[in-house]
Order: structure tokens, then C-alpha cells, then sequence
């Protein structure tokens, strides 16, 4: 059937619930013969899920270094969550953020327009309401996981107060050549930047410096 599908040419999404990786590489191999996009999800076939040990969210990380491809995750957590072996309980959300955070791209759910209906997938399913609840989560969790690092404005006031400079381990007379044990680093980061020590050890100072005092540009020559 996988063969037959593919070669349609279309793109595809691909099911893993209930399959071993012995299937899981003859599928993909398939597909890859035919030269044609595809995605796989992780999917347990529980429904729903019972408890966080049925989830196996660690097999999405393995399915995306293991195939390079995007993957998704076929959940069917209901939307009032589950209840972990502990007693306590998962909110649906943390473990769609769980599965994001290990490399999902998206969520397949299921969905009714009553989820009091009389069928097998209704009461795990989401309707209109926690459908749009859902989507702001992984919206949310989207934002979460951006991977690019700098320092963000949001971070600004507090790198001021939390990085390092330089100061006077002990009082400097005018006229002394900076030593590596002359110097301490403290906070804030408003002066040298500590990891600079190496720039101005030798350089000699135009003033008294106190122990304890930071050390300025303007001390030095």
C-alpha cells in the first residue's frame, strides 16, 4: 500500500502508531525510492492515553536524527489532560510543549463538533473551543523554543546587575603596574568587563584606587 501511495507523487504523512523501526525503515525507504516528501509522526495507539508512561514523547527526538525529516506528533491526550502514575495531573498543554521541545513541528488531533457523542473517538477529541485553546498553545510553544541566542531586550536590565567587572582587591597606589592579584571581579557589569583582566594587567594607574573600588578606563594608562 505504502508503494502504491507514493507513487502518486503526492506528498505524505506517515503514521508510526503500532510499528516497530524495522517498518518504520522499510516504509521510509519506500518512500524515499519514489523520490517524494513526507513526514513522520509519532503515534502511540492508545486512546487515549492513560498516563505519561504511555506517551514515549522520547521517540520523536529519535525519529528526527534518525530519518532527518520533519517530525509530528499524533496525539491523543483528550483535552482536560491525563492523570500521571503519581495521581497528579498533566495538563494537555505541557505535554504538547514536551513533545514541541523534543522536535515536533505539529500536532494532529482529533476533532468533533460533540464531544459527548456516542463513538469511539469523540471523548478524547477536541471541539471548536479547545481547538482554538490548543492552537495558541502551540503558537505559544513555537515562541517558547526559538533557538536563536543573543542577549534579548527583555534580558538588558538584568545582564547590567548580573555580569561582571573589574575592582581593586586590595587599595592601588597611583604610579603601580596592575598585577593578576590586584583585581577581583564583582558586580555589575557597568565597568571592564572582567573576562577583559588580561588587557590591562601592566598598565599603570594615574590615581589612588581604594580596595574594593571598580576599576575605570580613566584610572588607567
Amino acid at each position: 500500500m505504502i508503494e502504491e501511495v507514493a507513487s502518486l507523487g503526492k506528498p505524505m504523512f506517515i503514521s508510526t502508531g503500532m510499528s516497530t523501526i524495522e517498518e518504520i525503515n522499510m516504509t521510509v525507504a519506500a518512500v524515499k525510492e519514489k523520490n517524494i516528501p513526507f513526514s513522520l509522526l509519532h503515534c502511540i495507539s492508545s486512546y487515549p492515553p492513560k498516563s505519561e508512561d504511555e506517551l514515549h514523547l522520547g521517540v520523536i527526538s529519535d525519529l528526527r536524527h534518525r530519518y532527518n525529516v520533519i517530525i509530528g506528533f499524533s496525539d491523543h491526550t483528550p483535552p482536560d489532560g491525563l492523570t500521571a502514575n503519581n495521581g497528579l495531573h498533566i495538563p494537555e498543554s505541557a505535554i504538547v510543549w514536551a513533545a514541541m521541545a523534543q522536535g515536533a513541528r505539529y500536532i494532529e488531533k482529533h476533532f468533533t463538533l460533540d464531544r459527548n457523542a456516542p463513538d469511539a473517538d469523540s471523548r478524547f477529541s477536541h471541539d471548536g473551543k479547545t481547538l482554538k485553546e490548543l492552537i495558541a498553545i502551540t503558537q505559544a510553544a513555537d515562541e517558547a523554543l526559538d533557538a536563536k541566542r543573543e542577549i534579548y531586550d527583555h534580558e538588558k536590565s538584568v545582564w547590567i546587575w548580573a555580569k561582571r567587572s573589574l575592582f581593586a582587591a586590595r587599595a592601588i597606589p597611583i604610579g603601580t603596574a596592575l598585577g593578576r592579584s590586584m583585581l577581583t571581579s564583582k558586580r555589575p557589569g557597568t565597568g571592564i568587563r572582567s573576562k577583559e583582566y588580561k588587557n590591562i594587567i601592566g598598565q599603570t594607574t594615574k590615581r589612588d584606587i581604594k580596595a574594593g573600588a571598580m576599576i575605570k578606563p580613566e584610572d588607567l594608562r
